[in-house]
């Protein structure tokens, strides 16, 4: 048996963004540890990935939250491009 295909995440359902605006500005004192030339993904944006995770239950899989990153609302506010 195959699994059920899961249905697609709305912006709707994501919540939480606008906190990001606050925490923003204090996480930004991990974006220059640990530096390299190469590197497109700072601290700062992880921890944001992070806590968009954790406190939405729809994003279930890296997968997912990959998804959510390319919605306007959260690209806008929380990094600059879609991860």
């Amino acid at each position: 048996m195959s699994r059920k295909a899961k249905d697609p995440i709305k912006a709707e359902q994501i919540k939480g963004v606008k906190y990001f605006q606050v925490i923003e500005p204090i996480l930004e004192k991990l974006r220059g540890q640990n530096e390299h030339f190469n590197r497109e993904l700072h601290y700062d944006k992880y921890v944001l990935m992070y806590l968009l995770y954790y406190f939405n239950p729809v994003i279930d899989s890296l997968r997912g939250l990959t998804e959510v990153s390319q919605f306007k609302k959260n690209s806008e506010s929380a990094w600059d491009k879609a991860v």
